[in-house]
């Protein structure tokens, strides 16, 4: 079997409900030469959910015992077969046309992000309803990417070679800013692009490391002096949406999302293939 272009990269613990959402918005989407690649790290059983979706190519690495995000993350690396690589989140959801765009978009660039629809939701019969969604969208500014990271790492797309170049994610960083820490290091030498288009819904919620900051603490200080930061503080990507520091580099986005819910197939009578 022909390997395919891009391997969309998933870490999961638990949250089977989020991942069949995921799994219906990647099955929704427009260009088709892509792989799913999910590494659960020792959370409840996923095969039940990924066996719904025959139409998809998706590889289940089901660990044994837990090994945190970043390891995990660099797990599904080693599994992918595809020469472009998409980091999402299990608990997110990409619009249709999201691989279409950011596949056109990565021909002058070396990893391109998308803008994205911040959202809070509650649980109504098996679905995460939205409940409030905000714009998240900030140019690409290599300055500020030193005090924030402006935008959310779920759903971009980047080059399989950085990895051959810069290595893999830092491992160190267990389970939060492995994300940061790489955009950092492929900023140093490589051309990053934004797509004007907020075509990711990040969920948030308690669910999120990030809604703890004092948990995030001890990263953060090794992120610091790995990079040379400065004075850096705990935040996510919620409080960045008022945070005055960030309106200098906040922009306009096409927003494609009306705001009802994905159905997974676990809880829909309807199954598309």
């Amino acid at each position: 079997m022909a390997a395919p272009l891009i391997s969309v990269l998933v870490t999961a613990f638990n949250q089977p409900e989020a991942l069949d959402e995921l799994l219906t918005s990647l099955a929704d989407q427009t260009f088709r030469d892509f792989e799913v690649v999910i590494v659960n790290d020792a959370g409840c059983p996923l095969g039940d959910i990924c066996a719904l979706y025959p139409d998809l190519s998706i590889t289940l690495h089901e660990r044994a015992t837990n090994a945190g995000q970043t390891a995990c993350l660099n797990q599904a690396v080693g599994l992918a077969r595809g020469t472009r690589l998409l980091l999402l989140d299990n608990d997110d959801r990409l619009w249709e046309g999201h691989l279409e765009r950011m596949q056109q978009a990565i021909a002058d660039a070396d990893l391109v992000f998308a803008d994205a629809e911040v959202y809070r939701f509650s649980m109504e019969s098996g679905t995460r309803v939205p409940t409030q969604r905000r714009l998240l969208a900030h140019r690409f500014d290599p300055d500020m990417l030193r005090q924030y990271l402006t935008f959310t790492p779920s759903g971009v797309l980047y080059r399989r070679r950085l990895h051959d170049e810069l290595g893999l994610f830092d491992e160190t960083l267990r389970s939060c800013y492995q994300d940061w820490d790489w955009v950092l290091r492929v900023a140093a030498a490589n051309r990053i692009r934004r797509v004007p288009l907020a075509s990711v819904y990040y969920a948030f919620g308690d669910h999120n490391v990030s809604s703890n900051p004092t948990t995030m603490q001890p990263s953060l200080g090794y992120l610091k002096a790995k990079h040379g930061l400065g004075d850096v503080i705990t935040t996510n990507f919620e409080r960045m949406l008022d945070d005055p520091i960030l309106e200098a580099v906040r922009v306009t986005s096409e927003r494609v999302w009306d705001g009802r819910p994905i159905t997974g197939r676990r809880v829909s009578p309807i199954v598309r293939l």
